[in-house]
């Protein structure tokens, strides 16, 4: 991962689906004193579909593979000890030769302070990443629709 500090730009290494298309894992939960997590929504902040789910060793991992495309929200959050910590990121350019994104941070949450009033499509995917980051030894997705197909192969 870099990050541009004066542009406030951040580049995520991408998962390549079988088809090529670009994606990223909603992943994190918490453990003791520390949570990290990541969520992706899109851009009006509802919940993307899901392309792939794991249901075996994914405690507070990879839990859910979502395709990404131009302007979706990138989620990430992190507590340590109390002190919650989030940055909110909007796609602005997606780099299929090279399998990473380049994304926008447009708000950030630094020790209990945002940096701007929290806008309407933040709000809901902000909501889920603090449930995220409160779940000790997490399993399963929180912010994707699970497509029928995909929950049948589960059960």
């Amino acid at each position: 991962m870099f990050y541009d500090e004066e542009k406030n730009l951040r580049t995520f290494k991408c998962h390549k689906t079988r088809t090529g298309k670009l994606s990223l894992w909603e992943f994190g939960g918490a453990i003791r004193h520390f949570a990290s997590a990541t969520l992706i929504a899109t851009p009006k902040g509802k919940k993307p579909e899901a392309v792939f789910v794991t249901t075996k060793n994914n405690v507070n991992s990879q839990h859910a593979l979502v395709l990404v495309r131009k302007d979706f929200i990138i989620a990430w959050g992190q507590e340590r000890s109390g002190t919650v910590n989030i940055c909110l990121y909007v796609v602005q350019k997606l780099n299929k030769d090279k399998g990473e994104l380049t994304a926008l941070r447009v708000n950030e949450l630094y020790h209990g302070v945002w940096a701007y009033p929290v806008e309407e499509p933040y709000v809901e995917v902000v909501a889920a990443l603090q449930k995220k980051l409160k779940m000790r030894s997490c399993r399963v997705p929180i912010y994707v629709k699970i497509p029928k197909k995909t929950l049948e192969q589960i059960k």
